[in-house]
């Protein structure tokens, strides 16, 4: 135990050093009879530990897969230092059997099978299906992200490709309630041009850059529509009310 050392990382705002917990002690400690990682030895009890990645639920599919099926209890900590320990059963919205290549309306009919849900068959019943699926866990980030900041935001920016589809942007707005901007389209090449002009001292900075394409590029606004506010609220109740009963079990 006496070679194994806290690793550090500098706070870039503050200049100081802070601890980086607790995965890499974890990682550290091994059984010397037969080689396992306390962190595979905790999971055999249910338990793991999880470096956080920026969001609840990005950290949640660090869970490996083998470990989702039967659910586990997780361990991480936010960036302000709070301690999250929670039930996860992966087999949720975010299930990691949609993040791979296959046929995924098939997928999506198999999950719903799997649940008890009604069973999408239309292109058009599919295509529902997961825009409303995307934009309720939207508002489900986005509330996770203000509870941790202390802050509500006003609007949403939505760029790249998927912004293409006027529905989803449209589902956006309905379900978080909040005016969406949605452009541009070829976002991550306009970045990379900033970048480039901020080499080239072309531009000054990077706001100047962004007010650049805010009236170069074409930026599409959707309002929540208030005749469908009710449904959305009362669809958006029983979508959190089966994530959490996905995590009870």
């Amino acid at each position: 135990m006496k070679d194994i050392q806290q690793l550090i990382k500098k706070n870039s705002q503050e200049g100081r050093y802070e601890d980086i917990f607790p995965k890499t002690f974890t990682d550290a400690v091994i059984d010397r009879e037969n080689g396992a990682k306390l962190t595979d030895i905790l999971a055999m009890f249910n338990m793991l530990f999880l470096s956080y990645v920026g969001s609840k639920s990005l950290t949640r599919l660090e869970v490996p897969a083998s470990l989702r099926k039967t659910g586990i209890w997780i361990t991480y900590v936010l960036y302000d230092k709070t301690v999250v320990t929670e039930w996860y059963a992966g087999e949720a919205i975010d299930d990691a059997s949609f993040s791979t290549i296959g046929n995924m309306p098939e997928k999506i009919r198999q999950y719903c099978q799997k649940k008890g849900q009604r069973i999408p068959v239309t292109p058009g019943q599919i295509v529902r299906c997961i825009d409303e699926s995307l934009a309720m866990k939207y508002r489900m980030t986005m509330e996770e992200i203000q509870d941790v900041v202390g802050k509500e935001y006003p609007k949403i920016y939505m760029v790249g490709g998927g912004i293409q589809s006027r529905l989803l942007c449209q589902m956006t707005a309905d379900a978080c309630r909040l005016m969406v901007k949605a452009g541009p389209v070829e976002a991550t090449a306009l970045g990379n041009i900033l970048i480039q002009l901020k080499a080239l001292h072309a531009i000054h900075d990077i706001d100047k850059g962004r007010r650049l394409i805010a009236v170069t590029e074409k930026i599409t606004e959707y309002a929540p529509q208030n005749r469908k506010k009710d449904a959305w609220e009362n669809a958006y109740h029983r979508f959190v009310t089966m994530m959490q009963m996905e995590k009870e079990r």
